[in-house]
């Protein structure tokens, strides 16, 4: 039965018979008992530091069950809840302190009052879903109301065969929009929710073999951090999600050859909720894809739906998501970006072949070069395919080509030269940077603001 609020939704799941934990980390679990007490614990606490009926709650915790417990105490108290990575610089923080002003902050210190006066009660109560911070501008975020989730959940969770059975295995930090969809769908689904750390996320098989996971989903970069693993993934693993980035073919079949059966490959953003698109991709069976990228599925999840502009930008639509941002950015200005439709214009070039739909990437990706337009994470695409190397390419002020690269300096030389056979002198970099790690989020993406500065110290 359709749920018609997140609340009655979390109510239906907490009515679910369970003898085992619900929510777990290192350090222990919750049972569904525990949680519902918990979190009406927590809310007095919350009500006690603000006078607010509805206040802003900015929870400043790392990944665990007490950051899960504030999300459950959210939903069932119709509060308004953002998650801030404790990891995160700190400029980074007070910018969203500064643009959220919350009622109340919870932290490693426990719960105490917002610095600031809070914003003005809000009328719709949800989560702040907030960009990753990838490139390093400044943070923008958008309100997914509670209602609207409510509607999501369901058609979500279905696409990756989510139900009570299974064991959600997570290491993302709750600060990024990925990481808080899983955790919703997991408990709107009644699933156990295993809650791990950026450690976790660098090692995924291990991690799911210690939780006895049935469920993942993770950035793709993931996929290649499982591969180094050297190991086969746990019997119990039985869908790998991927979300966040384009899945290459190489990645699905990296995955099936682990001897998980299912990869479920989605597509959306943190401004529309969850995902509007989901491919299942099976084991033996033909894997539908554009330029060595996979599809992102047929468009369709739920309410949600995607389409192609004028441009050739995907573009999501859903009469219930948000209608624009919070704090932060200007609609009409760079992606993603509220068309007069009332769509959501993603900023990635997407193909559609009559059936499928395919993301080949951000429109920003691509540069100008001696009047020819070139698509930078092409190059970084070669690289990982024909060399096995991750690798950032950027231009710098001066017009240059910089690539930074997971590579040993004694092959640098015969890389590019192998590199300039199969691209033209317009898309060759001037210069290929070894490094020992290219920088990255906890979420997987690459920290692009790091990563141009690294390849400009070292050039």
């Amino acid at each position: 039965m359709q749920a018609t609020s997140m609340n009655e939704l979390a109510e239906q799941v907490l009515a679910v018979p369970r003898s085992d934990v619900l929510i777990a980390d290192r350090s222990g679990g919750l049972s569904l008992a525990e949680a519902r007490q918990d979190a009406s614990d927590l809310v007095t606490e919350i009500r006690a530091a603000s006078s607010v009926v509805r206040p802003t709650v900015a929870v400043r915790l790392p990944l665990g069950s007490r950051a899960a417990l504030c999300l459950t105490t959210a939903i069932l108290h119709d509060l308004t809840v953002v998650f801030l990575d404790p990891a995160w610089p700190d400029e980074r923080t007070k910018a969203v302190l500064t643009a959220v002003r919350p009622h109340v902050v919870i932290d490693q210190e426990g719960v105490r009052a917002g610095d600031s006066d809070g914003a003005a009660t809000e009328l719709v109560s949800g989560y702040l879903a907030m960009t990753s911070g990838s490139t390093g501008a400044a943070p923008k975020g958008v309100l997914a109301p509670w209602a609207s989730v409510s509607r999501f959940v369901a058609a979500g969770a279905a696409e990756l065969e989510l139900d009570a059975a299974a064991v959600w295995a997570e290491p993302t930090p709750l600060s990024y929009d990925m990481a808080i969809t899983n955790v919703l769908l997991a408990l709107a689904s009644g699933a156990q929710l295993q809650l791990g750390s950026t450690a976790d996320g660098l090692r995924p098989l291990r991690f799911a073999t210690r939780v006895g996971a049935t469920h993942v989903r993770l950035a793709p970069r993931s996929v290649e951090l499982a591969v180094a693993e050297r190991r086969s993934a746990p019997p119990s693993l039985r869908v790998w999600g991927s979300g966040g980035d384009r899945l290459r073919t190489s990645h699905v079949r990296a995955v099936h050859e682990l001897g998980i059966p299912a990869v479920v490959n989605t597509y959306g953003t943190s401004e529309t909720i969850g995902f509007a698109s989901a491919a299942r991709l099976l084991t033996g069976a033909d894997v539908p894809e554009h330029e060595g990228v996979v599809t992102v599925g047929d468009g369709r999840v739920g309410d949600w739906s995607v389409q192609l502009d004028s441009d050739q930008l995907l573009a999501i639509h859903s009469e219930w998501a948000p209608g624009g941002y919070r704090f932060g950015g200007q609609d009409g200005d760079g992606y993603p970006r509220w068309s007069s439709t009332g769509g959501v214009v993603t900023g990635d070039i997407g193909v559609h072949d009559g059936t499928n739909f395919f993301c080949l990437g951000r429109s920003g990706r691509r540069v100008k070069r001696h009047g020819i337009f070139i698509d930078l994470d092409y190059v970084d695409d070669l690289l990982e395919r024909a060399h096995g190397v991750a690798s950032f390419t950027f231009q710098d002020p001066s017009g240059r080509l910089l690539t930074i690269a997971e590579i040993d300096a004694d092959r640098v030389t015969n890389v590019r030269k192998a590199l300039a056979e199969v691209v033209t002198s317009e898309q060759l970099p001037e210069s290929l940077i070894p490094v020992a790690r290219v920088p990255r989020l906890a979420n997987g993406k690459v920290d692009q603001r790091q990563a141009r500065e690294l390849g400009a110290s070292e050039a």
